[in-house]
């Protein structure tokens, strides 16, 4: 039978609105404003964020089975449905201490423990009120009795009646909201505008604010929008200038990062010593050597890391190479250490003989070395791997950085201030070969046209200076070339 989603949506939000622990999966596993339950029957069976995840679980857990006892096939899932429900419903648990009661004096009824409310409210960071509540809920009850609401300080109230999910059309007039203090905030930084409650907003005024673009955010308790004319009209209206302007902070310098002394990686003394003694050639073998090789390995890989450190433009990138190298040295020395110490005392049959030997057992611990070796290779390589991404990264945003400098620069030269003569010249290809092309010439520099792209090249040496892409129009070429004349006459001067 399927849901009527109108009131189950009704009856899941005061059931959820009743059990802190729901309340507290609700909101985890809220998202634009929703979440989504999967529910058999009156059961809550699973939260999500969205209705793909709820229809994952649902595919998860449904599967067909014989009943041997009905002699029939059976459907295992097929009772479960989804609703979809609104984040803005659920119930302020941090300062309601009414839910805390409800889901500990049903836990009571079932003989559950309720010591570990008094965790879970404190780590959340709940209210005071809450806090006492719950305190006074632990002292006056025991196995046989539970406190009633006046005994802990809390008034008997009305159930809460939960909002209704559909939201109706947007109205054109603003509702004023009598019984709640609205700031507006400017956030230039962002720029953004704010806009905060002190209490919950009406149905009404919720959905003149998502019409207006406005979206809730949980972690600000505020709703935003960015700065235009419409937002900002709707926020003056309902704060009745109430407005302040969110101060911008001041920019802070990232400090740079150190390199770590490599010299103080090193393998373990006692597994070396058991190398050299398992070793079958062990004539001039000292302690140390492994050390020495793995910091060799180490100093290699910080040479090519300042390689590609001097690439980079900016100290975050700088900061984020050096972080990288130094937590990856330690990674790659204690896995090497675990490698060598397995090699330690596993030796091979050559050094300990055949006698006595378990075949099955030695091939396991040959194959687990093997795997650890593999480990350690696939570290170094990945490492290396990293570095080359990060280069060739570094590079192209270079590359674009300079390009677009040079579009700015050129993006203001008048094409008449530089002639160009038209007439065929002999140009040597890369092929090795030479033909004649149709080039346009300047001072110092020609261009031609060869493999569909254009090329520019040095007047004198002949040598190619850079060559752009197929979709680069001649204009935007010949003023590249004034750019580069004008740089020349510069560097004259």
């Amino acid at each position: 039978m399927k849901l009527d989603h109108k009131q189950s949506a009704l009856n899941f939000m005061k059931v959820i609105n009743s059990n802190v622990e729901y309340a507290i999966k609700a909101t985890e596993n809220s998202y634009h404003s929703k979440f989504f339950i999967v529910v058999n029957g009156d059961r809550i069976e699973n939260f999500s964020k969205t209705k793909r995840g709820a229809e994952g679980y649902i595919k998860k857990y449904s599967f067909s089975y014989y009943d041997e006892y009905f002699q029939e096939m059976r459907e295992a899932g097929a009772n479960l449905e989804i609703v979809e429900l609104s984040s803005f419903d659920i119930i302020d648990y941090y300062n309601n201490a009414i839910i805390w009661f409800d889901t500990m004096i049903t836990r009571w009824r079932i003989r559950q423990g309720n010591i570990y409310m008094l965790t879970l409210a404190k780590n959340l960071e709940c209210s005071d009120n809450v806090i006492k509540v719950i305190e006074s809920i632990l002292e006056n009850s025991d196995g046989n009795s539970f406190p009633s609401l006046s005994m802990v300080g809390l008034e008997e109230i009305e159930e809460n009646e939960v909002v209704e999910t559909d939201t109706p059309e947007a109205s054109t007039e603003t509702i004023e909201e009598t019984n709640n203090s609205i700031t507006m905030k400017l956030n230039d930084e962002k720029n953004g505008v704010e806009l905060y409650f002190t209490d919950k907003p009406s149905e009404e005024i919720r959905t003149q604010l998502k019409s207006s673009s406005f979206r809730w955010s949980r972690f600000n308790k505020c709703w935003f929008a960015k700065q235009n004319g419409d937002t900002l009209a709707l926020a003056e209206l309902l704060s009745s200038g109430n407005i302040e302007v969110t101060e911008v902070s001041e920019p802070f310098e990232i400090e740079p990062v150190e390199f770590v002394d490599i010299t103080q990686f090193k393998i373990n003394e006692e597994t070396e010593k058991r190398l050299i003694d398992n070793s079958l050639f062990n004539n001039g073998k000292e302690v140390g050597r492994e050390t020495k090789q793995l910091q060799l390995t180490l100093t290699n890989l910080l040479e090519n890391t300042k390689e590609v450190i001097e690439l980079a433009d900016n100290i975050y990138s700088k900061n984020t190479l050096i972080n990288g190298f130094n937590a990856f040295c330690e990674r790659y020395t204690r896995e090497l250490n675990s490698y060598l110490y397995q090699r330690s005392v596993n030796p091979g049959w050559a050094v300990t003989g055949r006698g006595g030997l378990n075949i099955n057992r030695y091939n396991k611990k040959q194959d687990q070395l093997h795997n650890k070796m593999g480990k350690v290779v696939e570290m170094l390589e990945k490492q290396k791997s990293i570095l080359e991404k990060y280069e060739s990264r570094i590079i192209r945003n270079n590359a674009n950085k300079e390009k677009q400098d040079i579009d700015n620069a050129i993006a203001n030269i008048d094409e008449c201030t530089i002639v160009f003569t038209t007439k065929k010249r002999a140009v040597s290809l890369r092929s090795g070969f030479t033909n004649d092309v149709r080039c346009y010439i300047s001072a110092n520099y020609y261009i031609a046209k060869i493999g569909g792209c254009y090329r520019v090249f040095d007047n004198v040496t002949n040598k190619e200076i850079c060559d752009f892409k197929t979709t680069d129009k001649l204009d935007y070429v010949k003023k590249y070339v004034m750019y580069l004349e004008s740089q020349r006459v510069k560097q004259a001067i």
